[in-house]
């Protein structure tokens, strides 16, 4: 996973004292979902 998705959804989610849209959430969330999807794609294809 490269790095800065990683840190935004992490970072989101590690910093309960700023406030978040449950858009902001939704979007980082989505991004992150689709990154895994796609890494286990790729992986199914070294298979």
């Amino acid at each position: 996973m490269n790095e800065p998705l990683k840190k935004s959804l992490f970072k989101l989610v590690s910093e309960p004292s700023q406030k978040l849209t449950n858009e902001e959430i939704q979007n980082a969330n989505e991004r992150f979902t689709k990154t895994i999807r796609t890494n286990s794609q790729s992986e199914n294809n070294y298979s």
